[in-house]
C-alpha cells in the first residue's frame, strides 16, 4: 500500500477492517472566522488507503467521515478501524438545496 507521503506499508487489514489516513482539519469557516483546532482532538475526515476482504461499503480512495476516538494508531496519521466506525462517505459534489438527490438516499419522497 502506498501512503500519501510516499512511504510504503506492508500491512493488509483482515475481515471488515480498513486503514485510513486522518486528514487535518482546516481552522477557518466559510465566513472567514478563524476557529482553532484543538490539538488533542482527532480529525473526523479521513482517506481510505487499504480495505480488508470483508469490507463492502467503502473502497480505497474514498474520503470518509469517521468516529473521532475509535481505532488503533499505526503511524502518525495512519489508523486501523472497523468498517462500522465509518459514519459516511463524503461525496465530492454537494447537491444544491431543493434539488432531488439521485439514487436511494433512504428518505421518502
Amino acid at each position: 500500500m502506498q501512503l500519501p507521503n510516499d512511504e510504503k506499508c506492508d500491512m493488509i487489514p483482515l475481515r471488515e477492517r480498513i486503514i485510513i489516513v486522518r486528514m487535518p482539519e482546516k481552522g477557518r469557516e466559510r465566513s472567514g472566522l478563524f476557529i482553532p483546532f484543538i490539538s488533542n482532538e482527532l480529525p473526523p475526515r479521513a482517506k481510505v488507503v487499504s480495505v480488508g476482504p470483508g469490507v463492502v461499503e467503502v473502497k480505497v480512495g474514498d474520503e470518509v467521515l469517521v468516529t473521532r476516538f475509535k481505532g488503533i494508531p499505526l503511524f502518525d496519521n495512519l489508523w486501523l478501524i472497523a468498517e462500522g466506525d465509518v459514519l459516511g462517505v463524503i461525496s465530492p459534489v454537494v447537491p444544491e438545496i431543493g434539488k432531488e438527490i439521485s439514487g436511494d438516499s433512504g428518505y421518502p419522497g
